[in-house]
């Protein structure tokens, strides 16, 4: 069984290196999702545009998946976290810091 991973904000410094590495697994199909200013052109990853500071947007753009995991790079504000819980109501977000 496939386990789908959201990235958002992957496409970028330390969440561009995790999504290259959870790519070598095969059995995980890989989401980033990200404004789409940094693409990150892999036909193994799945690039979802949305802006994270927006929960419709998200909602909107966002496949209706069970997501295994979620992990979040650039979550910079509580508010951040906060649109991202709303979107993704009933699952387990792991927030990145750096």
């Amino acid at each position: 069984m496939v386990k789908n991973i959201l990235v958002i904000g992957g496409s970028y410094f330390v969440g561009r290196v995790f999504v290259e590495e959870i790519l070598e697994e095969p059995e995980y199909s890989v989401y980033v999702m990200n404004r789409g200013n940094i693409p990150m052109r892999s036909k193994e990853v799945h690039e979802i545009r949305a802006d994270r500071r927006d929960a419709d947007s998200m909602k909107r753009n966002l496949p209706d998946l069970k997501w295994h995991a979620v992990v979040d790079f650039c979550a910079y504000t509580p508010r951040d976290i906060e649109t991202t819980l709303l979107a993704l109501p009933e699952n387990r977000v792991v927030l990145i810091s750096m």
